[in-house]
């Protein structure tokens, strides 16, 4: 129970804090790292430590190649092998695979409302496709791709992994 409690804690301030001002601060993933792998090395000793040392390690290689290629935050990649340090190796790809999902539909959704609300968003809107097929395609650098997206709305991904953690908890009755 003090482990679910940490971990939702942890996302619900990281998404706060990156709603308001676009950071997930470092002394937060620090110190929930920390107390995740102290309480599983706490309750399962060893074995305990290792599971929350794996999760981790998985959590961070989920998104580091994405933070390499300048497409996503430090901040976002930290807190997903936060995560990964709270519910393990295995919960952490459910925890990601949710929040892929879940961002994938928030870009669609803020691409749409820019495209809407903005004179001339559809021609914008089209530019950006043809810029994302073209990556696809060629497998390219995102960054070429990151200066046309200056006057989008930018994706507050913390909030994303909260719900990733949230559906992955739903899934397997963690959270009822």
């Amino acid at each position: 129970m003090l482990m679910q409690a940490a971990l939702v804690a942890t996302v619900v301030l990281a998404g706060v804090s990156d709603l308001r001002s676009q950071r997930v601060p470092n002394v937060l993933t620090l110190c929930a790292t920390i107390f995740a792998l102290a309480l599983h090395c706490f309750s399962g000793g060893l074995a305990g430590l290792l599971f929350g040392v794996g999760g981790l390690a998985t959590g961070l290689a989920l998104l580091i190649g994405f933070y390499m290629a300048g497409g996503m935050g430090a901040g976002d990649v930290k807190l997903l092998a936060t995560v990964g340090a709270f519910v393990g190796p295995a919960q952490v790809l459910w925890v990601f695979f949710f929040a892929a999902i879940a961002g994938g539909l928030y870009a669609l959704g803020l691409l749409l409302v820019v495209a809407v609300s903005r004179p001339g968003g559809i021609n914008a809107a089209r530019g950006l496709r043809s810029g994302i097929m073209t990556l696809v395609l060629t497998g390219g650098d995102v960054r070429s791709l990151s200066s046309s997206l200056e006057s989008y709305p930018k994706l507050r991904y913390a909030v994303v992994i909260g719900l990733g953690v949230v559906a992955a908890r739903l899934l397997d009755g963690t959270l009822s």
